[in-house]
């Protein structure tokens, strides 16, 4: 299974444990999919329809006096122009909640304080998926630079911004089109070579396959964002130093003063990392409860 794993492109798997906020936009992602992909499917069986009649636009006005539905266009080109463009923003509309909870959970779990959170470059208020990279330190920002991903999902976000703020304006495609030509052109055959897809386009050629490729480069990217932004250990002892809901259950076992009680009192660390992340990295998990242990000079070696 792990053999097979490594032959998967882009190959991109997480090593520790997931974040809250990347496993949930992963569901919140599938589901929307499974939407928008019967979507595509009706949008095809129409056209499809539409191309079998004699007259198509009678055939779309059928349709639409059928349902009681005004008029909709016969140019079933230009639909799908407008539908690819929607799903493009749609996903967008995920992406960004998305990095917001990942840049709360990020300075939760590595002790940061709100105050000492960047969310400007100069003058120029940075998207959250920016404000992450400029809060990492540079070898985090690099490695996450390194990868054909981030501009990807830079240049998706462009795409969106256009499209909201400039949509059928004579400008709307200057910005994103030189974004493309500068960051993308060079490297198109990642996209093509992992994902096996005809994208990405230039921002006035957006097809399915985009949409497809923004999807699935978010799922897999963030496996990398994952263990890029995952605390160390000591850092997360410091968390839960200051979580007063786990200081309180601790407190019962704050001396020792009974039979089991150094067990108990790991049963509740493991219960706090396990409530923040999962029960599968138990070497992990034990990892956080014996540096916590020794940094409270508690001798752990028979349970740990």
């Amino acid at each position: 299974m792990k053999d097979q794993e490594q032959t998967l492109k882009p190959g991109y798997f997480n090593q520790k444990p997931l974040i809250r906020a990347i496993s949930d936009v992963k569901y919140t992602i599938g589901l929307q999919d499974s939407c928008i992909q019967t979507n595509q499917t009706a949008v095809l069986f129409l056209e499809e329809q539409a191309n079998l009649s004699s007259q198509p636009d009678e055939f779309i006005k059928v349709l639409c006096q059928k349902y009681k539905i005004s008029l909709g266009t016969s140019d079933i080109d230009y639909f799908k122009t407008i539908q690819y463009k929607s799903f493009i923003l749609q996903t967008y509309n995920l992406v960004e909640p998305f990095f917001k909870e990942l840049n709360v959970a990020y300075r939760y779990y590595n002790n940061i304080l709100p105050t000492d959170w960047k969310t400007k470059d100069g003058d120029k208020n940075l998207d959250p998926f920016n404000q992450l990279l400029a809060n990492l330190n540079r070898s985090q920002r690099t490695e996450i630079k390194s990868y054909p991903e981030y501009y990807l999902l830079d240049y998706y976000r462009l795409v969106r911004n256009s499209i909201v703020h400039l949509q059928e304006d004579r400008d709307e495609h200057k910005k994103t089109l030189k974004y493309y030509s500068d960051n993308l052109v060079n490297i198109i055959l990642h996209f093509k070579d992992n994902y096996e897809m005809e994208a990405p386009n230039e921002p006035d050629k957006i097809v399915f396959e985009d949409f497809m490729l923004y999807t699935r480069s978010i799922k897999y990217f963030s496996n990398i964002l994952n263990d890029i932004c995952f605390p160390e250990i000591k850092t997360l002892v410091i968390v839960a130093k200051q979580d007063i809901k786990l200081q309180k259950r601790l407190m019962q076992t704050r001396n020792l003063n009974f039979d089991g009680a150094l067990l108990k009192r790991i049963k509740v660390l493991r219960s706090f990392f396990c409530g923040h992340f999962n029960f599968s990295h138990k070497a992990l998990r034990d990892e956080f409860c014996k540096e916590y242990l020794i940094s409270e000079s508690i001798d752990c070696s028979q349970y740990l």
